[in-house]
């Protein structure tokens, strides 16, 4: 076993142009950056970066798994450190604009009501998304 796991790390896979391009399209769709990426999949920054950019042509066999896995969402279940930082980014932004409003309590109302009805449409949305795969199994 441990031959097989030393053979997939010397196993070089050509990063394709089709990688590249998903690896780019799901990054920007997470809203994540280079660094939140390469933390899920558990490597630098830039190097995350070379593969989106095909400045590396290749990656280890056991990389390509993980990568596969991430564009595949099987890594979205896990509580990870890039969701934890997307997460208090979103959550900073909002305690800035709170202050920015603190000296009008309409608007600070207005934007708590703003907040609750853009969480309430997403809690729909992805309640509906999470029961058609339910079917789907």
């Amino acid at each position: 076993m441990k031959d097989k796991k030393n053979e997939n790390l010397h196993n070089r896979v050509p990063i394709t142009d089709e990688i590249c391009e998903a690896l780019k399209e799901k990054r920007e769709k997470m809203h994540y950056s280079y660094n939140d990426v390469a933390e899920l999949l558990g490597v630098h920054w830039s190097t995350y970066r070379k593969w989106e950019l095909q400045e590396t042509t290749h990656y280890s066999g056991l990389m390509e798994q993980k990568v596969i896995a991430y564009l595949n969402d099987e890594l979205r279940g896990q509580i990870n450190a890039a969701d934890m930082a997307a997460l208090e980014k979103l959550v900073n932004r909002q305690k800035s604009v709170f202050r920015l409003l603190s000296n009008d309590l309409r608007m600070q109302i207005n934007f708590f009501t703003d907040m609750e009805k853009l969480i309430d449409k997403t809690l729909d949305k992805y309640s509906t998304i999470h029961q058609s795969k339910q079917k789907k199994k």
